[in-house]
C-alpha cells in the first residue's frame, strides 16, 4: 500500500510539471509564430470582440446559447487528456503512453509548424467581421494571437477520438471487451470529441477551413501513428497483461493492447484461437472460451482435461 501511494505521489508531482511545461512551450509557441499578429495587438490595444481564456479560448462578447456549449467543446482537449492520464494511474498500461505519445507529438507539429508555416490568419485579426442580431450589430472574431491554420483543438480532438475508439475496438475483436460496451463507448467519445471543430468556428476562433483542416491533420496523424505502432502490437501482443516494470510487488507497468490496424487484429483473432487469454499452456487449446474485460490478467485458466 506503502508503494502504490509513492507510485501515486510522484505520478501526480510529474503529471504537475508537464502541465506547467505545456503553459510555458504554449506561450513561448505563441510568441515564435507572430506572423498572424491582429491589428488591435499592433496597436497595443484590447481584444474588441471578447476575452480570451485558459487553453486559447475566446468568450465572445456576442452570446448566446451554442457560445457556452462551444467554451465547453474547447476544454474537450483537456478533458479527455486528463481522462487518458486517469485512465493510466488506474491500469499503468502501456497502450495509454501508446495514445498520449501519438496524441503529443501531433499537437507538438501542428502548433509549431503547420501552423508557423502557413500563417493563415483567425476570423477578425485582419478584416473587420459584422453580424446582426436583434436589429444590432456586433463586431466578432478570435482574441487568439497565433496563426490559425490549420486548428489545433479540431487535429486534437479527432485523433483523440480515432485512437481511443480503435483501441476499445481492438479490446472488442478480441473480446477482452462486450461488444454493447463498445456501442456505448463510442457514442459518448463520438458525443464528446466530434463536435469541438464546429465548436471553433462558432467561438470564430477559426475559419469554417481551419476547422476542416484540422480535422484532416488529426485523421493524417492518427492514420500515420496507428502504422508507426503496427510493429510493437505484432511483436508484443503475445506478452499482453505481463507486468514490464515492478517495485517489490507493486506493478508500474503492465502491457496493454496497443492500437493496431485491422489486418493485425486478424492475426491476433488467430492467435486467441491457439492461445486463449489468461492461459500458458504450450499446448494449442481451442475448446476454451475465455472472455475477460479488464486490461490486467488474473490467475491462470487450468485445463479440464488435467484437472481430470
Amino acid at each position: 500500500m506503502t508503494t502504490a501511494f509513492i507510485f501515486f505521489n510522484r505520478a501526480c508531482t510529474a503529471l504537475a510539471r508537464i502541465f506547467c511545461l505545456f503553459i510555458l512551450f504554449s506561450h513561448q509557441v505563441e510568441a515564435f509564430g507572430n506572423g498572424c499578429s491582429p491589428t488591435w495587438k499592433e496597436k497595443q490595444e484590447e481584444c474588441p470582440y471578447g476575452h480570451l481564456l485558459p487553453g486559447h479560448v475566446t468568450m465572445p462578447d456576442f452570446r448566446s446559447g451554442w457560445t457556452y456549449i462551444s467554451v465547453f467543446y474547447g476544454y474537450v482537449p483537456f478533458l479527455v487528456a486528463l481522462f487518458l492520464v486517469l485512465r493510466f494511474l488506474l491500469y499503468r498500461g502501456t497502450s495509454d503512453i501508446l495514445i498520449c505519445i501519438g496524441i503529443g507529438l501531433t499537437s507538438f507539429i501542428n502548433e509549431t509548424f503547420l501552423k508557423n508555416t502557413i500563417e493563415q490568419h483567425r476570423p477578425g485579426q485582419v478584416d473587420q467581421i459584422t453580424v446582426i442580431h436583434k436589429d444590432k450589430m456586433y463586431n466578432v472574431g478570435s482574441c487568439n494571437v497565433s496563426c490559425g491554420m490549420p486548428s489545433g483543438h479540431s487535429a486534437t480532438a479527432t485523433i483523440m477520438f480515432i485512437l481511443i475508439v480503435l483501441d476499445y475496438f481492438c479490446l472488442t475483436v478480441c473480446k477482452k471487451l462486450e461488444p454493447r460496451t463498445f456501442i456505448i463507448y463510442f457514442w459518448i467519445a463520438f458525443i464528446i470529441c466530434l463536435p469541438t471543430p464546429i465548436s471553433r468556428v462558432i467561438l470564430y476562433d477559426h475559419s469554417s477551413e481551419q476547422a476542416m483542416a484540422g480535422t484532416f491533420v488529426g485523421i493524417l496523424f492518427s492514420m500515420i501513428w496507428i502504422s508507426a505502432t503496427h510493429w510493437f502490437h505484432l511483436n508484443w501482443y503475445p506478452k499482453y497483461g505481463e507486468p514490464i516494470f515492478k517495485i517489490n510487488d507493486f506493478v508500474l507497468l503492465y502491457h496493454t493492447l496497443p492500437v493496431a490496424p485491422l489486418s493485425t487484429l486478424q492475426q491476433i483473432v488467430a492467435y486467441e484461437k491457439r492461445r486463449p487469454y489468461g492461459t500458458t499452456d504450450s499446448e494449442p487449446r481451442e475448446d476454451v472460451n475465455v472472455r475477460d474485460t479488464s486490461l490486467i490478467p488474473t490467475e491462470d485458466v487450468e485445463d479440464p482435461e488435467k484437472m481430470e
